[in-house]
């Protein structure tokens, strides 16, 4: 079973919800979930799940440091 990783609604979830028990469709509900959880965060400008990055900012002043657009 892949990872779903960042998906708003696991495979799992939308096949219990739905009813549904089989496994023929698994790949697919996962696909759709997947999208889905991507039209949500284009919509709302950003995601909601966590991601350990490294980030590089120019800094031109001796006093402050502008983390625009970025959540810490």
């Amino acid at each position: 079973m892949a990872i779903e990783y960042g998906t708003y609604a696991p495979r799992n979830d939308v096949k219990d919800f739905a009813g549904v028990t089989l496994t023929t469709d698994d790949a697919l509900i996962a696909a759709v979930s997947e999208r889905a959880s991507r039209i949500i965060d284009q919509v709302c400008h950003r995601h909601f799940y966590l991601v350990t990055a490294t980030y590089k900012f120019d800094w031109q002043s001796d006093f402050s440091l502008f983390l625009n657009g970025y959540d810490l």
